[in-house]
């Protein structure tokens, strides 16, 4: 889906490393991995200013800001505190600009909101809702492909989604009545099969 939606942007890249990393992922490996890739380039964390008031208890945050600068975005009108751990952190690394030959600035920067929430799109695809100009033409494409986010019907009142699989005659009648979490249930029904994925 991101690929969808850098698709035609040559200034954006798609990265997947943390995607192939094993075991837990933190911003430090990240960026560990990069600087070795991009020697040269100066690298700057993007963060919002919620995810930047918890970034004292991050791993590693001071080696984060030996590798990196940060740009906090702010949402206009939103206030958040900041925590004596990460204002101790801070110290005099506030800049109102960046210096790209150094590493370890944080600069705070106010952003324009847009009204847009990626619960308000899922729930407007939901509905059968237009979501035009709210995310990229290729991001809607690959969504209407897949059909995504659609509302599924549920089995007997059951929160869990079910979709119907048509079988063969010849395949016997079976009921479970319970599973356990992660299985999937098979009711037979008619011709066809109820599969409801269980959690």
């Amino acid at each position: 889906m991101l690929r969808a939606a850098a698709a035609g942007r040559r200034e954006l890249i798609v990265d997947d490393r943390e995607l192939r990393r094993q075991g837990p992922s933190y911003t430090i490996d990240t960026l560990q991995s990069l600087h070795r890739d991009l020697p040269e380039s100066s690298l700057c964390l993007l963060l919002g200013d919620d995810a930047f008031s918890a970034f004292a208890s991050w791993r590693d945050p001071t080696g984060i800001l030996a590798i990196a600068n940060i740009a906090v975005l702010q949402r206009p009108g939103v206030v958040v505190e900041t925590p004596p751990q990460l204002e101790e952190l801070l110290g005099g690394r506030r800049r109102s600009r960046i210096d790209p030959q150094r590493t370890g600035q944080v600069v705070f920067c106010a952003v324009t909101q847009l009204d847009i929430a990626s619960s308000d799109i899922r729930r407007r695809i939901r509905e059968g809702r237009s979501v035009d100009f709210l995310i990229p033409a290729g991001v809607l494409d690959l969504i209407e492909r897949h059909r995504l986010y659609r509302k599924l019907p549920t089995h007997r009142g059951s929160i869990f989604p079910v979709r119907r699989i048509s079988l063969p005659a010849r395949v016997a009648p079976r009921t479970v009545r319970q599973a356990k979490p992660g299985h999937l249930v098979y009711h037979r029904a008619s011709s066809s099969i109820r599969t409801t994925a269980c959690r």
